[in-house]
């Protein structure tokens, strides 16, 4: 946070980088401040607005720091002897004071009970406007008005007789004017600066011109039936003659009367539409009190200065008389008169051009005051600077940096000709004093503004009796401060949020509600209520992944985890949530560099899905609010989804597309939250997917067309790469709301004092951010400490890279024959557990398919993988758990009644089991075959294995390495291997398994299709091994890890890690 000291007679205010706040609150704050300027302060109290400092306690502090209006956090503190009487209150009750124009405008101070003087030197508020009397008057507030009193000249500042004083009542809507300032009352509701636009020529249509009646033919029409009526009456001596000749007259009246009629309504026509240009024009600038007013307002950005902006600023130099001209009329003169309005006379600064403003001195410093106030804000909504010609060093280090928006010259004397060629295009304004007693230089073809006389010539308009506005050089410093402050970026822009005192006090059966600024310039994000499903967007570096860290870490804090869970899935290579794996919320933390996770943890969200669904039936609710309303019992948490770079998961993983609209469509009613981040909604986010978000959290974006797409305007592309963490949020069709990432701060965390200057800059190359891990470990810890209860995972642990079942806790449902092959993963189902084989079982004694404990096939294996994948070891297990249980006298196996195998291992070694094991009727029903035998011995062994079947006997046939064995053809017929293992496969279904091993050969041949369960291992296997396997799922290549396939498991498999 950025702590800045006025009041202090230094050029500039003191700044310090304070880091955490410290526990004694402001007393100890005041003495780190002492340490590092005690000689200016002695003899002074630091203050906070109305407050001493040392009356602070750590709360209140606390809050001082969260809730400041600024435009980057930063804690403003005033230095003031003990005398001093705070020349403006910076508190504001019920009604305030403002001075709208005038040398001293946008002065703000409250009203109050007590009388409020106002004047010069001896009254408590202070203008800088010589016509005022040094009190000219004071004003208070009644029981039901406020009561104005003015003071005559001849009233003595001592005096405090009211003799010469008039009292009257002041309405809140009128304007008081005294010397050259007026005042106004106004109500502490402050509004945005209205949106600046280019001043365009005031130009009105109010049709065509009535045209005027000849008055020749007037004349002549109602004269010559007079005149021939009265001859008439002469001659014949009737009267009635003249009434013909009446009608005539009667005829130009009416004429007449209709022109005149017709011009009046063309002179209301005008002033109307001369008004509404006026009043437009008044709408489309600001004045020095509405600057005020947006520096105190908590609206989102109330400075506007992430709106559109031209290149060059838009400056009001006040408020005057300007002639509207006419579209249709030629002679603008005959309506003068009426089209003259008062409104705001602004320019713009095009490019290339040159503005003067001449005046008395003492006219031209708070005019100059407000011009630079105007440029200020322009450049820092721009992210441009001024440059203040004064004929100083400083100077020629600006002609060096980069293109200023405006040159101001203060000096009178700069003109295009002594500008280098690179400045052609910057607007510059100069400041020309003129002497009162010396004649006023010749006009010329800039724009020239005169103060003193209210006048401007080369604008194009005829203007007159401008009322110049301007503010004191106190509220420059004070607009300056706000909008130009060099901030350092470690705690520049980011208000700090406090962790809250007690963790888990909300209930998530009504909301889901997070901080995500703590300056109240937005209101609470609630993933229920602006929800369900909440997007975040922005480029690099935009503080995406930290305001997708604060939004996470703020759920944990106010949730326990028995109301809310969470599953991450990280692709960007773990960085994101690895902080966060500790919580007690999180039930899996997955990323892109494990292939498949991902989707295992979708597969076993899309399970949670089906899983409520069913239990909302059965509980007969309609929605998760309703099913914790009426089943209390039951503990179902919140389930919160968080994609970081949801693009990377859907170019890798097509299919996870599906899950996301499913999720996204039914999550509202089922407790099912997606928490999307990307840099691009474009070509990642499905209309069907934008259909069901509810918020969009947009930082900066990479183009403004990305900004467009998301919030419907281009405010997110025009976020300075300055301010990471700045972002819009747009709630569905409500207005958009500007936001800042906040940085937890943390209790017992030292506090230090940097100061910053010139000399000792603070580097701006590292972006603050907030302690994660610690964060973490609280809220564990509070989780811990708290007893509270963590609901079953919907998403197990992956499996390990190594399993022994031999070190593994005895389950009393373990069969008691079989050969274990290894641990399972059933995510869908959340289970993890041994699986067996044990060909004697029949299926009506265990079945995979229902879910329950053990797991046993009983029907026949392959088990396809290279050298070193694991296939081999698990075949070195197989043979002796098949052919000891017999050798070693066994009269009734458990596991198969008669076996046979055939060993395609070239130059193998006999282990001591099979040695001693021949082909003959004394190995006990045990045969086994090299590939080193004939074709003879291999059509005999076949011919006995067949006659062994069609007696109805049990067999099993263990093969290893089935390319030896596939295209060998058994004595002199013409079918191979392959051809008469397939035949004994389709007769003897009932009777024979088979545990085949096998590679490339295995897998492309006609054999496979005939085995129901299969295991395929991808270690040491290549792409174009791999292009003849089916579907399934992705699973780490590493040794003894496959994926089991079969009748009753999912389509794409499932997990296994062989037992070692």
């Amino acid at each position: 946070m950025l702590l800045e000291l006025f009041g202090l007679a230094t050029p500039q205010p003191p700044r310090w980088v304070l880091e955490n706040l410290p526990a004694g609150g402001g007393a100890e704050l005041e003495q780190l401040i002492r340490q590092h300027a005690e000689a200016q302060l002695r003899d002074y109290q630091l203050w906070f607005e109305q407050r001493r400092l040392a009356d602070l306690d750590h709360t209140q502090l606390t809050q001082c720091c969260e809730h400041v209006p600024s435009a980057g956090h930063v804690l403003r503190l005033i230095a003031r002897p003990d005398h001093a009487i705070p020349k403006e209150r910076i508190d504001h009750p019920g009604l305030n004071l403002v001075t709208t124009t005038g040398p001293d405008a946008g002065r703000l101070v409250p009203v109050t009970r007590e009388p409020l003087s106002v004047g010069r030197q001896h009254a408590h508020y202070q203008i800088n406007d010589p016509y005022l009397l040094d009190r000219d008057f004071s004003v208070h507030l009644t029981q039901h008005t406020t009561q104005l009193t003015t003071y005559s000249p001849l009233t003595q500042p001592a005096e405090t007789s009211h003799e010469r004083s008039v009292s009257s009542q002041w309405p809140a809507q009128e304007t008081l004017s005294r010397g050259q300032t007026s005042f106004r009352l106004v109500s502490p509701h402050y509004p945005r600066l209205p949106e600046l636009r280019a001043p365009a020529v005031l130009e009105i249509d109010p049709g065509p011109e009535p045209q005027p009646p000849n008055v020749v033919l007037q004349l002549v029409m109602a004269a010559s039936p007079m005149i021939i009526g009265l001859v008439m009456m002469v001659v014949t001596g009737m009267w009635y003659f003249l009434l013909f000749s009446a009608i005539s007259v009667i005829v130009a009246v009416v004429m007449i009367s209709q022109y005149r009629a017709k011009r009046r309504k063309f002179i209301a026509t005008i002033t109307r539409l001369s008004t509404e240009q006026g009043q437009h024009r008044l709408n489309e600038t600001y004045t020095p009190d509405q600057l005020r007013f947006a520096l105190r307002s908590i609206a989102p950005d109330p400075l506007g200065l992430l709106r559109p902006h031209l290149a060059t600023p838009t400056i009001r130099w006040g408020d005057g008389i300007l002639a509207v001209k006419l579209v249709r009329s030629d002679a603008d003169e005959k309506w003068a008169q009426h089209t003259q309005v008062h409104t705001a006379i602004a320019q713009h600064l095009a490019p290339g051009s040159t503005t003067v403003v001449r005046g008395l001195p003492e006219q031209l410093a708070s005019v100059t005051h407000w011009l630079l106030a105007q440029c200020h804000h322009h450049a820092a909504a721009t992210q441009q600077r001024v440059w203040v010609h004064t004929n100083s060093e400083r100077d020629k280090e600006l002609i060096d940096s980069v293109l200023p928006s405006t040159i101001i010259d203060t000096t009178g004397t700069l003109t295009r000709d002594d500008l280098d060629q690179k400045f052609a295009r910057t607007p510059l304004v100069r400041i020309e004093q003129v002497d009162e007693n010396c004649p006023r230089p010749p006009a010329s073809q800039e724009v020239v503004f005169d103060v003193s006389d209210g006048s401007v010539s080369g604008l194009g308009q005829d203007i007159s009796q401008i009322n110049f506005f301007g503010i004191s050089v106190t509220t420059l410093d004070l607009v300056t401060s706000r909008l130009l402050s060099q901030l350092p970026a470690t705690r520049s822009h980011s208000p700090l949020l406090s962790l809250p005192s007690t963790f888990f006090t909300a209930h998530s059966a009504g909301d889901l509600r997070v901080e995500i600024d703590a300056r109240d310039s937005a209101d609470a994000l609630d993933l229920v209520a602006d929800g369900p499903h909440v997007l975040i967007t922005g480029t690099t570096g935009s503080g995406k992944s930290e305001l997708l860290l604060t939004v996470l870490a703020q759920l944990a804090m106010n949730y326990p985890a028995d109301q809310l869970s969470m599953v991450l899935l990280d692709f960007k290579g773990g960085s994101s949530f690895a902080v966060l794996e500790d919580l007690p919320h999180v039930m899996a933390v997955e990323t892109n560099l494990s292939a498949g996770l991902s989707l295992r943890s979708l597969g076993a969200i899309e399970a949670e899905l089906h899983r409520r669904e069913k239990l909302f039936a059965e509980y007969r609710v309609p929605d998760y609010s309703s099913f914790r309303q009426n089943v209390p019992h039951v503990v179902l948490p919140r389930l919160v989804v968080a994609i970081d770079e949801l693009k990377m998961l859907i170019e890798d993983h097509r299919q996870a597309q599906d899950v996301l609209i499913r999720l996204a469509s039914t999550g509202r009613s089922l407790g099912f939250h997606l928490v999307l981040a990307t840099q691009r909604a474009q070509g990642t986010v499905t209309s069907d997917v934008r259909a069901n978000l509810g918020s969009v959290l947009c930082l900066r974006t990479a183009t403004e067309q990305d900004s467009w797409d998301l919030i419907g305007d281009a405010s997110a592309y025009r976020i300075s790469a300055s301010q990471p963490g700045r972002g819009i949020l747009r709630r569905g069709p409500a207005d958009s709301e500007i936001f800042q990432t906040p940085i937890m701060r943390l209790p017992s965390e030292p506090v230090t004092l940097t100061p910053v200057s010139a000399d000792r800059p603070v580097s701006t190359k590292t972006v603050a951010t907030t302690k994660w891990p610690r964060v973490v470990s609280m809220i564990t810890q509070a989780h811990e400490q708290a007893g509270l209860l963590c609901p079953d995972p919907i998403v197990l642990p992956s499996l390990p890279e190594h399993w022994n079942p031999s070190t593994q806790s005895t389950d009393p449902l373990t069969p008691t024959s079989g050969m274990i092959l290894g641990l399972v993963d059933h995510p869908t189902e959340r289970m993890q557990a041994p699986i067996w084989w044990n060909p004697k079982t029949t299926s009506s004694e265990a079945t995979p398919q229902s879910g329950r404990k053990p797991w046993i096939l009983t029907g026949s294996l392959a088990v396809i993988g290279a050298s070193g994948s694991g296939a081999e070891k698990l075949l070195d297990r197989a043979v002796p758990a098949f052919f000891t249980q017999h050798h070693q006298g066994d009269p009734s196996p458990r596991i198969a009644n008669k076996v046979a195998l055939f060993d395609g291992r070239p130059h193998r070694e006999e282990s001591s089991v099979e040695r001693a094991i021949h082909i003959t009727e004394s190995s006990q029903n045990r045969w086994s075959f090299h590939a080193e035998c004939t074709g003879e011995e291999l059509e005999e062994a076949l011919a006995t294995l067949r006659e062994i079947l069609q007696a109805g006997q049990q067999l099993t046939i263990i093969i290893r390495h089935f390319s030896a064995w596939a295209s060998r053809i058994p004595g002199r017929g013409f079918e191979s291997f392959e051809d008469r293992l397939m035949t004994l496969i389709r007769n003897f279904p009932n009777t024979l398994k088979i545990l085949i091993h096998g590679g490339r050969e295995l897998a492309a041949g006609r054999t496979v299709g005939l085995i129901t369960d299969r295991i395929y291992l991808g270690f040491g296997s290549t792409e174009e091994h791999r292009m003849v396997w089916p579907r399934i799922r992705q699973a780490p290549h590493i040794p003894y890890r496959g994926v089991l396939v079969g009748r009753g498991w999912p389509v794409q498999g499932l997990e296994i890690q062989l037992a070692e």
